[in-house]
């Protein structure tokens, strides 16, 4: 057990000052405030310098300072006054050298009688010049007899200003000075310090994990740390997470070296607190790391051109973006008014899960209607609209962002969280309206694709079918081959030409997609002679789209045609007359679109062309 020895004595306490400075790695130096006249520096303010106490011939720092930046240092010194700390830049020319650019952070370290600055310098690349060493003779035994009558008020008056926490400890691990710096920095009053051994009243240190260190470890490592450095001063560097008396949480920096002294040696720390300073760094980096992240992603949809998989592209990115658990990708048809579910994450195999928000709830009416970002949670809602909402019993708060291109609203990216701790931030909200609006570029840019890949391969379908037309008489095999082409550009469950014959009565030529061809050509056959549908186009010669035929009262079932839900029928035409129809058949209610009606009606003519070639020859 090591015993307690008392503090050190005031002639060590006169040289306290000497130890600190010389700890430090910038340049430190002591003048008067009206004068300028300087009382003591470090060994590292004459190293930047290139000078040594010998050689140097310099009475005020003002002589330091670059001529056209005098007034501002005048400026500088009346606003210590005010406030106790100031900084500037400036350049330093001396003994001919080229000039050093510096930062000047100055202190009123003692304000009675003439007051005196503290001053400490640092070059602008925060090192020292090149090929510098720490020079021989430079401490303040070599300065003037003056400065080396520092009084302890004197010493106490510079310790206790400092920003920066000054921590003393003797050999014995006895805490000999703990300034206010220190103070602020742990919440740890000064008074409860002084004569207690270190490892009982420092702050509770953090290990890398999150738990307290003990005492114990804090006594073994106290003693390895003046065992390691009992040779030398060399300072030692580190960083440490700190439990303050209020429970929160700091992150300091501790300078650390020892110096020797008649009784015994002097531990010495400047511990700063760099808690914002590293938050800041986390947060620099961490948008970094966002940028880089955001990057790769606009590079890999911009490049994708097949809509469904783009699709899963932006819903994936943006949950991956903002690290949510979840969430979903909604198509806007501005020209119908509706909102349709794309996609999901976590995927549904058959997307049967797209049901978490319909068009006309709160959310994504207001979204539509705004064009702007909605973030809620269970919680905090309050917005009687947004509240119809209808909330997933596992989700704690969802972020709506509208993706809009050129005032246009293409879709909404909507993602989720489940941990009632997570809220989104407005950073988080930046960086996904970012990717929404880039998305909506590559949506437009997959549609006028998908477009122009749909004219091109409808310019092939009609050079095919027309020379379908002109190469075979045979009406059989050309409706079936006219069908096989209408395939390529047109979704369907099934589709059937039918025709009339010279007595009047319609006939299915052929037809795609049936269990029984033959069997449901021979039963529309009998059936369709009635049909009001035929009779309808037959009158005025238009097209007929039924978007549910089980609601339509006309609708006549035919045997092996159970399957239809919607319909459209084209008129196939020759001379004004109505000669036949063009059927088209899906599962799907309200599936077929104008699109699709321009297309058949294009390859009805084609039909109308070969029954009549096929009847003139």
């Amino acid at each position: 057990m090591h015993n307690k020895e008392k503090p050190v004595g005031k002639k060590n306490i006169d040289y306290k000052y000497t130890l600190l400075i010389e700890a430090i790695d910038e340049g430190v130096v002591l003048f008067e405030l009206a004068s300028t006249r300087i009382i003591t520096m470090n060994s590292k303010f004459l190293a930047l310098l290139r000078s040594n106490s010998q050689e140097l011939k310099l009475d005020k720092f003002k002589d330091l300072i670059a001529d056209e930046d005098i007034e501002k240092f005048e400026k500088l010194l009346i606003s210590l006054q005010q406030d106790k700390t100031q900084a500037m830049r400036t350049s330093f020319n001396h003994f001919g050298n080229p000039p050093i650019n510096v930062q000047i952070r100055a202190t009123l370290v003692e304000e009675e009688e003439e007051g005196i600055v503290q001053a400490v310098i640092r070059c602008e690349n925060d090192q020292l010049p090149a090929n510098t060493e720490i020079l021989e003779n430079s401490t303040l035994a070599n300065q003037p007899e003056q400065a080396l009558n520092m009084s302890e008020e004197r010493f106490n008056g510079i310790i206790q200003n400092t920003s920066d926490g000054i921590l003393l400890i003797d050999e014995n691990g006895v805490v000999v000075e703990w300034n206010n710096g220190l103070e602020a920095v742990t919440g740890i009053a000064r008074f409860s310090t002084i004569g207690k051994y270190f490892w009982e009243v420092c702050p509770k240190l953090l290990s890398k994990a999150g738990k307290v260190i003990s005492g114990e470890d804090l006594k073994t490592e106290f003693f390895e740390f003046l065992k390691h450095n009992r040779e030398g001063n060399q300072n030692n560097l580190s960083e440490y997470a700190i439990q303050q008396t209020d429970g929160s949480n700091r992150i300091v920096q501790a300078l650390s070296c020892t110096f020797p002294t008649s009784a015994g040696r002097l531990i010495y720390s400047m511990i700063r607190d760099i808690t914002e300073k590293k938050q800041l760094e986390e947060s620099t980096q961490r948008k970094a790391e966002e940028l880089s992240v955001l990057h790769d992603l606009l590079s890999d949809i911009s490049t994708i051109q097949d809509q469904p998989t783009l699709y899963k592209n932006i819903i994936t990115y943006a949950v991956r973006l903002l690290n949510a658990d979840g969430g979903c990708l909604y198509l806007y048809d501005a020209e119908n008014q509706v909102v349709t579910p794309s996609t999901e994450f976590p995927y549904a195999s058959d997307n049967s899960s797209l049901k978490s928000i319909e068009y006309g709830s709160g959310a994504v009416e207001w979204v539509v209607s705004n064009k702007k970002p909605l973030c809620i949670d269970r919680f905090s809602n309050s917005d009687s609209a947004i509240e119809s909402t209808d909330w997933d019993k596992l989700r704690h708060a969802m972020l709506f962002m509208p993706m809009v291109w050129q005032k246009q609203l293409k879709g909404i990216i909507q993602v989720y969280v489940v941990d009632e701790n997570r809220q989104f931030s407005d950073a988080e909200q930046e960086l996904l309206s970012f990717f929404a609006n880039q998305s909506a570029i590559a949506i437009e840019n997959a549609r006028l694709f998908e477009v122009e890949k749909s004219a091109h391969e409808q310019a092939e379908l009609f050079r095919d079918v027309a020379q379908v037309v002109n190469e075979s008489l045979e009406l059989d095999e050309v409706l079936h081959r006219i069908l096989g082409q209408l395939s390529r550009i047109l979704t369907f469950a099934t589709s059937s030409v039918l025709l009339f014959r010279e007595t009047g009565k319609p006939a299915l030529i052929a037809g795609i997609g049936y269990e029984n061809e033959r069997l449901t050509s021979r039963n529309a056959s009998e059936v369709l002679i009635e049909s009001p549908i035929i009779r309808k186009m037959a009158q005025d010669l238009k097209p007929v789209v039924i978007p549910d035929v089980r609601s339509y009262p006309d609708w006549i079932w035919v045997k092996g045609a159970e399957h239809v839900r919607s319909f459209m029928g084209v008129p196939i035409i020759a001379q004004q007359k109505l000669i036949g129809v063009l059927m088209v058949d899906s599962t799907t209610v309200d599936f077929f679109k104008e699109s699709d009606l321009y297309k058949s009606n294009i390859l009805a003519q084609q039909i109308a062309i070969a029954v009549q070639n096929a009847r003139l020859f």
